[in-house]
């Protein structure tokens, strides 16, 4: 998955306790895989989540992570 090429660029370009928030279409990527790549990384998840349909193919959904201080 190209998320898992990314994600480490992501950290990095994030400051210590900063956070992210992504919206993506929870039907790809799983939200699963999604905090697999993220965790991944060194990003801890923060319990959030809030999915809002937008049509049959599209369901939304937010995932928030954190670069935890060092």
């Amino acid at each position: 998955d190209n998320i898992i090429h990314c994600t480490p660029a992501w950290y990095e370009s994030l400051k210590p306790g900063a956070a992210i928030a992504v919206i993506f279409n929870s039907y790809q990527p799983k939200r699963d895989v999604l905090i697999k790549a993220f965790e991944a990384a060194g990003f801890k998840t923060k319990e959030f989540s809030s999915p809002h349909r937008m049509s049959e193919s599209i369901v939304r959904d937010i995932a928030v992570f954190n670069r935890p201080h060092t």
